[in-house]
């Protein structure tokens, strides 16, 4: 099972992986006025099978899906930080994402596959499908798993976070 959120491309993505006769099922939490078209197209590519829209959950069935999850898939153009990759590295999930914004920073090679977004949408598409394909190599999966886990740990640890913030405010104070 894969968990993510922002389904345009994703979608697309998955439409190539089910003629592919890939095995994969997409979990998509969160509600918002895209839902109803994103499961229109889901049915148009012929993939709604292979997709379940959860909606609006509560931070504990997040937390749920996370654990029974696979592989976190962040298909999304959209996202300035990432709480969500740095929740499901924590818990020792692959990523496949964007190499864009926060995700593109949080995760790095070893803990996950970032999709490069300056090339045409088709070769995005591709990429992301190629990337879950990959991930379903189950040791593969547990050493990304692995070191997302760790690299959440190392990088970003509140502790780790709060001496960064206190170094840049130090730095400021000096200018």
């Amino acid at each position: 099972m894969i968990l993510g959120k922002e389904a345009n491309i994703g979608l697309d993505a998955l439409s190539r992986l089910k003629k592919r006769s890939a095995s994969v099922y997409w979990t998509l939490v969160g509600d918002g006025p895209e839902k109803p078209r994103w499961e229109a197209m889901s049915r148009c590519l012929g993939v709604a099978d292979m997709v379940e829209f959860r909606g609006q959950v509560s931070r504990a069935e997040v937390l749920s899906l996370m654990r029974q999850g696979d592989v976190l898939f962040h298909p999304a153009f959209r996202e300035g930080w990432g709480g969500a990759i740095l929740e499901g590295m924590s818990m020792g999930l692959p990523v496949v994402c964007l190499d864009w914004g926060g995700p593109g920073y949080i995760v790095d090679e070893e803990s996950g596959i970032k999709v490069p977004v300056n090339q045409p949408r088709e070769h995005i598409v591709e990429g992301l499908a190629e990337a879950i394909e990959r991930l379903q190599d189950p040791a593969l999966r547990r050493r990304m798993g692995e070191a997302a886990r760790e690299r959440v740990q190392k990088c970003f640890s509140l502790e780790t976070l709060t001496s960064l913030v206190e170094w840049v405010y130090d730095e400021v104070q000096q200018l």
